[in-house]
């Protein structure tokens, strides 16, 4: 039986997902089906190929298309208290891209952790950090939590900052997983997050391999962008 305590908020964009990322949604339709899920799309988008995957149109709610048009949209978006009230007869959120695998059901068992934020942690420098020269976010990234492909957030504690993080996105224009981080760490602000290792319990995205070294080759509740950055290693645990 479904309840309140969290609800799966998976975003799409385009009418025709990729072969591994139909793979991942049905996964976690399979792995997480006994809690609510949501694919949130821009309005008009033809569902064709989701409905083939396995979702119900009841799992289904259009959002406007402007939301979608681009990186920028999205993150300002997910900064904005107007997503999470959406939400808010749910405790927590948990935010699931398409380019995502979870592995198994401990869902409930980290909402009850009681954290605010929980995200795959910054534990080696990404990409698109270290290939921007102008401003070098790394020194604010390095060993924390995390990154919001595959992220839970209590949905109170989002709906009482995200006027912060609405400002802090307007004067930065970031990726609104660092704007969060920001917003977490700004005096009078309490959010409560686990520990890196902790949180990498939870999602594994950089480096899979060194990771699991860390987790005694357990593996975690889930994976973000596991194509990019381990497509090889990956194999190993799932059909890809």
């Amino acid at each position: 039986m479904q309840s309140n305590k969290v609800i799966v908020v998976i975003p799409v964009y385009k009418a025709q997902p990729d072969k591994d990322e139909a793979m991942a949604l049905r996964q976690a339709l399979k792995i997480l089906r006994r809690h609510p899920i949501l694919l949130v799309y821009p309005d008009k988008l033809p569902l064709d190929a989701y409905f083939n995957i396995g979702f119900t149109r009841q799992q289904t709610k259009p959002y406007p298309p402007d939301f979608f048009k681009d990186i920028s949209a999205y993150n300002k978006w997910l900064c904005s208290k107007h997503f999470y009230t959406d939400f808010s007869n749910y405790d927590f959120i948990l935010i699931f891209q398409s380019d995502a695998w979870v592995f198994r059901d401990d869902l409930i068992e980290w909402c009850d952790k009681d954290y605010d934020y929980i995200g795959s942690p910054w534990l080696w420098k990404p990409e698109q950090v270290r290939n921007k020269v102008r401003i070098d976010l790394w020194p604010l990234l390095r060993n924390q939590v995390g990154n919001g492909g595959v992220s839970l957030r209590k949905t109170s504690t989002m709906m009482q900052y995200a006027g912060l993080a609405v400002f802090l996105f307007r004067l930065l224009k970031k990726n609104e997983d660092f704007i969060w981080l920001l917003v977490s760490r700004l005096p009078r602000v309490k959010m409560k997050k686990p520990m890196p290792t902790e949180a990498l319990q939870f999602c594994v995205e950089m480096n899979p391999d060194k990771a699991l070294d860390l987790l005694n080759n357990k593996l975690p509740f889930s994976t973000h962008a596991y194509i990019r950055y381990g497509r090889e290693f990956w194999k190993k645990h799932i059909p890809i």
